[in-house]
């Protein structure tokens, strides 16, 4: 058996599925890194900006961020750009910043492993920089990084996930048990969902005790009290994630620093009315890209100058939704574009679109959900190449993770079985006598991809 080294260490080691066991962020490289540097920070007096990403997952690790160095007791500021109008990642507004308001560490959260360049030019600068992000495409050489691929532990996990495990490296089982802290686990289980997080290991771990403990928030209970019926679990990430970030920040954080009933109520209030608002502007955007798109080879493309930037994402996944094919949205931002591109298994947009990453400002994501920011100059080749690259289905597929004869097949195939229903994507092509077959996971298990390839 030989592939992907990931799914390997998970068929190898399979006790890192289980959610039973208590999770160590200790499993995963250059954490005590982290929290040497984090120390010496704070006994030189220096100071911190934290950058996060405006999504669910970024939300909750920024968070997990401010409530880690406020206990340390350290000078520092999160910063959430906003997707509306601002680059992700380490942007040239990000360094501008640090240069200008007298940071003296950067510190990234489910972002910054793409951004290579920009850390270069900060350590040139003579600041430091550490990444957290559970992004697969980027600089995994990056010396100062804690990212799930890189160690001993379950390789798949949101950034939440990991900074929650940062958290409870210090403060342990205050993370379950005191009240104060809840809304962070509570947030940290949201982001095992919202990025569509395997459900085994850590993330199940952190999702079980958000569970447990997510009636006893303070979301919960002021949500319930101005809006006269409990939320659902996930209602409240749809919620968050609708909302843009303004001025580096984002309602949710002014609620969850705020101590005074009555304007804990005001802001929920504030939350929810703007909630409703953003919904308007999303189906708005909805229309423009219902009248925009066109479907050629096997990609459904959604280009609009009139689609708000920060709904791309989400109008990506509504198409695919309905339609199946991987879809890709561009909308205009500034002086660029920008777009997210979705897609279901087997068929990897990611893989595609990396062959043309040479034409792009910023790129990222996972196999099936990536993003990416280009000139304007640029669209024309982009679109050229595009179209000889998905006029052949074959160009989705991505390598095989496993690779494997029939007889260890069998052998492993209770293993197997386990990851698809816990939510892990992989392939296998198992060689037989006469002929391979390439298989690959979904949420009932294994399936035969059949030739000739098709939907």
């Amino acid at each position: 058996m030989e592939g992907n080294n990931l799914i390997l260490k998970i068929i190898e080691n399979p006790e890192i599925l289980d959610s039973e066991r208590v999770p160590s962020v200790f499993h995963y490289k250059n954490s005590d890194k982290f929290f040497d540097i984090i120390n010496e920070k704070r006994e030189f007096g220096e100071r911190i900006l934290v950058l996060g990403h405006e999504d669910m997952d970024g939300i909750s690790s920024l968070y997990g961020m401010e409530v880690l160095l406020r206990r340390k007791g350290m000078d520092f500021e999160i910063y959430l750009p906003s997707r509306e109008n601002e680059a992700h990642g380490i942007s040239e507004e990000v360094i501008k910043k640090i240069k200008n308001e007298g940071f003296d560490f950067l510190i990234t959260v489910d972002c910054g492993i793409s951004n290579e360049r920009e850390i270069k030019l900060l350590r040139e600068l003579g600041f430091d920089v550490f990444i957290i992000d559970h992004h697969s495409e980027g600089n995994f050489k990056e010396e100062n990084l804690i990212h799930p691929f890189i160690g001993k532990g379950f390789p798949f996990l949101s950034s939440g996930v990991l900074v929650f495990l940062i958290l409870m490296h210090e403060l342990k089982e205050e993370l379950w048990e005191n009240e104060d802290l809840f809304d962070f686990t509570y947030l940290a289980g949201l982001s095992v969902l919202s990025d569509k997080m395997p459900q085994a290991g850590p993330n199940e771990f952190v999702l079980k005790k958000s569970q447990k403990i997510f009636s006893y928030t303070r979301i919960y209970k002021i949500f319930n009290e101005v809006n006269l019926k409990p939320p659902g679990f996930k209602e409240i990430s749809k919620i968050i994630s609708t909302i843009p970030a303004e001025s580096g920040s984002h309602l949710i954080f002014d609620f969850l620093r705020e101590k005074e009933h009555e304007s804990q109520k005001k802001i929920m209030k504030r939350i929810i009315s703007r909630y409703i608002e953003e919904q308007g502007k999303f189906e708005e955007s909805m229309f423009y890209a219902r009248n925009s798109y066109y479907t050629e080879n096997n990609v459904t493309f959604i280009v609009s100058r009139e689609i708000n930037p920060r709904y791309a994402g989400w109008i990506a996944s509504r198409f695919l939704k309905d339609s199946g094919f991987p879809v890709i949205c561009i909308a205009k931002k500034n002086n660029e574009w920008v777009g997210e591109a979705r897609s279901k298994p087997p068929f990897s947009i990611l893989k595609v679109l990396r062959e043309v990453s040479f034409l792009f400002k910023d790129f990222g994501g996972h196999p099936f959900a990536c993003g990416f920011s280009i000139k304007e100059e640029n669209l024309h080749p982009f679109f050229e190449n595009l179209k000889k690259l998905t006029a052949e289905i074959k160009n989705f597929i991505p390598e095989p993770d496993i690779i494997i004869d029939e007889y260890e097949f069998r052998e492993k195939r209770k293993v197997l079985d386990e990851l698809c229903l816990r939510g892990i994507y992989f392939s296998v092509v198992v060689k037989g006598k006469e002929e391979e077959k390439f298989y690959f996971s979904t949420s009932k298990g294994l399936h035969v991809l059949s030739e000739p390839l098709s939907r």
